[in-house]
Parts: structure tokens; C-alpha cells; sequence
């Protein structure tokens, strides 16, 4: 009966020992933005702000997928340690970027605890009862201090719905290529609704160009559309080409 409590003595103490150096690993591993870490969440943060317009896109998922795959980035060259990449993403997740007329609101509780939350609009904000404030960032990293809104200059939330006049910003290109297909046969046709009543109205189109009589080069059409030349590849060098995904791959 001794040496049974002993034994279970022992395995309590290894228990606990185990217990307390996984705590210790997991407290070693977690992400620090606002000491050891502060410089590398900083500079990923500002990467993201460079490259992702917050006020350009109209998605949220979109400038979601933007943030993630600059933070992605940074932690595979080794710039962010990637026990960091969560906190860094959550920002750009816990944002109002591609929320037509969204707003950080910061809620302060009956206790005095601050909560961060996206809503979508500024008298959704107010509403509820709770004491609350409009933020002046559009991220929730930013937006909330204990005591309520972080000071910062005042940012408008996106227009909820505006017509884009002049030189708008693109975010995807589609481009439709009609192979062995004369335009002739396109244009007009009831056999392509979609393309001549829905994209034709709102796209771009090529009517002039033309292909030497009695050649259709498909590869040099494609590299003539991707790099703007034939960069002088010959004729055998084309033929190679075929089947490849991506004819730009070959010129880099």
C-alpha cells in the first residue's frame, strides 16, 4: 500500500511538472505585438495598408484574401513569426474594408470592459442601449482602447453605393478569348445573349485585329496578348509551347 501511494505521489509531481514546462512553451510561443514582437506586427501591418487599399475594395473577402496573402508572405520570407499571423490577419478579418458604409463601433459594458464590433452603419452603433462610439479606424486593432474610441482623426466610412466616374480602380480582369472564331460570327449573333446583350455594354472589345491570311498561330497569339511580343522565340521554340498553362512561365 506504501510503495501504491508513493507511486501515485510521483506520477502527480511528473504530472504537474509536464503540465506546468507545456504552459511555460505555450506562453514562449504566443504572439507579442506589443513587446518582443511589436516591431515585425508593425512592419506586416503596414505592408498590408501599402498593398491593400482599405477605401479601393468593394469585398470584404477580397481584402481579406489581399491581407492574408501579404502575411503569408512575410511569414514564409521569415519577417513575422507565424505564432503572429493570426493577430496580424485578424485586423484586416475585424475590419470595415469592402463594407459599403460599415463602422468600427467600440461598446463599453456595464462593467467598463470595451468590445469592438463591425456594424453596418453608425446608428446600428448607438443601438442597443450600450454606451458606444463610432471608431475612427476602420480596423479593431486600432479603433478600441480600454476606455473607449482610440483618439485619431475622424475616417468616413465607404459610401454605401456611388457610381465610379473617370479612372476607377480594377481589381480583377477577365479576359474572353474566342479561338478559330471569326468576330463576325460573334457579334450579333442570338447564338451569344450574354456576350453581345450583357459584357458587350459594359467591356472592352478588339474588332482590328486580324490574323495573316490563311495562319492561325495559337501560341504567338498568346504570347503576343501576355508579354506584348514574340520576344524572338522561333518557330520550333513555339511549338514546344503547347500544352503549357501559362506561355509567360516559359519567358521568365
Amino acid at each position: 500500500m506504501a510503495l501504491c501511494s508513493r507511486s501515485r505521489r510521483i506520477v502527480a509531481l511528473l504530472t504537474l511538472v509536464v503540465t506546468a514546462g507545456s504552459a511555460r512553451i505555450a506562453r514562449a510561443t504566443a504572439c507579442d505585438p506589443a513587446g518582443a514582437d511589436s516591431v515585425a506586427v508593425a512592419d506586416a501591418r503596414a505592408d498590408v495598408a501599402a498593398h491593400c487599399d482599405c477605401s479601393g475594395f468593394t469585398s470584404h473577402k477580397d481584402y481579406a484574401r489581399c491581407s492574408a496573402a501579404i502575411v503569408d508572405t512575410r511569414v514564409q520570407n521569415g519577417q513575422l513569426p507565424p505564432q503572429c499571423e493570426k493577430v496580424v490577419q485578424k485586423d484586416a478579418t475585424r475590419s470595415t474594408c469592402g463594407k459599403p458604409a460599415a463602422v468600427s463601433c467600440c461598446a463599453i459594458s456595464a462593467s467598463g470592459t470595451t468590445k469592438c464590433r463591425i456594424k453596418k452603419s453608425e446608428e446600428s452603433c448607438s443601438s442597443g442601449g450600450a454606451t458606444a462610439c463610432v471608431g475612427s479606424y476602420p480596423s479593431c486593432g486600432d479603433a478600441c482602447e480600454a476606455s473607449g474610441c482610440a483618439p485619431g482623426s475622424a475616417v468616413p466610412p465607404p459610401p454605401a453605393s456611388t457610381t465610379c466616374t473617370g479612372v476607377c480602380p480594377i481589381h480583377t480582369l477577365f479576359i474572353v478569348l474566342l479561338e478559330n472564331h471569326d468576330w463576325a460570327s460573334i457579334k450579333g449573333s442570338p447564338s451569344a445573349p450574354y456576350i453581345n446583350n450583357t459584357l458587350l455594354p459594359m467591356a472592352s472589345h478588339a474588332e482590328q485585329y486580324y490574323n495573316p491570311p490563311a495562319l492561325h498561330p495559337s501560341e504567338p497569339n498568346y504570347l503576343w496578348l501576355e508579354a506584348g511580343e514574340r520576344h524572338r522565340l522561333p518557330a520550333h521554340r513555339l511549338r514546344q509551347l503547347r500544352g503549357a498553362p501559362r506561355p509567360v512561365r516559359v519567358l521568365r
